[in-house]
Parts: C-alpha cells; structure tokens; sequence
C-alpha cells in the first residue's frame, strides 16, 4: 500500500520504486490487462492512422506497454531491452547540467530523474537520507525488471503466446494482423 505522505513529498521517486519493485506481483500482471484497449485499437478495423501510447511519465507504464507490444511483434528481447533502457537516459532534461532546475516542471511524473551529479537531485537525496548515486541506482530502469517480468508471465501463463491471448486475445490470427500493421 502506499504512504501517502511519501507519495505526496517524493511521489516521482516512491512511484517509480512501487512500480519497477512491482514487476514480479500476479497483482501486477492483472493490471497489464488495462492495454488490452491498445491492441483493440490498433486492430480496429476502422482505424486510420497512428496512435499515440504515454503515460504521465513515459517510462514505467507506457515502457512496460511498448514492451509487450514489441515482444508480440517478434522484436528481439535485446532490441526491446535497449529500446526499454534508453529511457534512463532520454528523460533527463539538461542531463549534462548539474545546475539544470528545468526537469522540476516534470515533479508531477516520473521524469524527476536526473543524474547524480545535478545539485537539486542531490538535495532530494540527502532529503530522503540517501546518497545522490543510491538513489539514482533504485529508480533507473534496469534489464532484470523485464526479465522479471517475463518470467512471471510464464510462471503464471505458461508462456508469453498463452498470455497475449489471455490477457489481450491476441490469438495466432490476431497477432499477424497486427504484425501486418505494424511491420514494413
């Protein structure tokens, strides 16, 4: 459950701690049901179009997302695991400015990350009673979350295809039409 407190004073922070800690929870996977409306949609017959994927901060949730969508498509885990970790990096703002307040306009989502070095980071971190380099280390996104997360989608599936279809109906069928849709 979470502490409000903590949520309300560090929520970027303690959202992205319950979320990647949450990968492994039966609980969790039920709530990946919710992306079934994404792969609706990008099989709706009557779509034109692309579609827009995000979450408030565009790593955790919309990551996860993008992750399933990939492995559906056949992507390699490696190419997905990049694609996943890239976030790390790409949502610093100003990352090389160890001044940079910019990202401060993100504190509502999960984009308050910034690296070590950036000064108000380290501020938060001492904060919370934390070095800057611990605090950064438990809220980057790492591979083993979705090794973790694919295997607990086999232990309580049986297997990714038994999952797709499960949770998303994604049968032989619907997959190659969307591969079809998705693929050059």
């Amino acid at each position: 459950m979470h502490d409000r407190a903590k949520v309300e004073e560090y929520g970027p922070f303690y959202r992205m701690l319950t979320l990647v800690n949450g990968y492994g929870d039966a609980d969790f996977l039920r709530r990946l049901g919710a992306y079934k409306a994404m792969f609706d949609q990008l099989l709706h017959p009557a779509r034109e179009g692309a579609i827009l994927i995000h979450c408030t901060g565009g790593r955790d949730r919309t990551g996860i997302a993008t992750a399933i969508l990939l492995r559906a498509l056949g992507v390699s885990d490696t190419t997905i695991r990049a694609n996943y970790l890239a976030s790390n990096l790409l949502l610093q703002p100003d990352r090389h400015d160890p001044n940079s307040t910019s990202y401060q306009r993100f504190t509502f989502s999960n984009v308050y990350v910034q690296p070590p070095r950036n000064h108000t980071f380290a501020k938060v971190a001492a904060t919370l009673g934390e070095t800057p380099h611990h605090l950064y280390d438990a809220i980057k996104l790492r591979p083993e979350y979705l090794t973790t997360l694919w295997a607990t989608i086999d232990h309580q599936y049986g297997s990714f295809d038994s999952f797709l279809a499960a949770a998303y109906d994604l049968r032989p069928s619907r997959i190659t039409a969307l591969k079809d849709i998705m693929t050059a």
